[in-house]
């Protein structure tokens, strides 16, 4: 099996009273995740702007089957903003590339 990709979500808020209905059922979904494909997790200091997930994953296909499951995205509260994280430098580097493996 190929070495996981590492991809930052963003989770963008759209609609905040849907966004604070199902808030519960985004975290159950997190933790669902948290041991197998999120690497890091949480919101921004501006809740209303949504949050960040970093996560890993064998491919896009098998990472938007995940994100799929978010009930923020099934009820039209947030939308996931999806780019690969190419780990270059900082003290979290090594850690990380022997999850991913070495990248530039």
């Amino acid at each position: 099996m190929a070495r996981p990709i590492l991809y930052i979500v963003h989770v963008k808020n759209q609609n905040p009273d849907l966004y604070l209905a199902h808030i519960d059922g985004h975290r159950a979904w997190i933790n669902k995740h948290a041991d197998a494909s999120f690497v890091l997790c949480g919101p921004f200091e501006d809740r209303a702007a949504g949050g960040m997930i970093i996560a890993q994953s064998e491919s896009r296909e098998a990472l938007d089957r995940i994100l799929a499951e978010d009930p923020l995205l099934a009820c039209g509260a947030a939308t996931h903003e999806v780019a690969v994280l190419e780990v270059a430098r900082g003290y979290l580097a090594t850690s990380l590339r022997s999850v991913i493996g070495n990248v530039p």
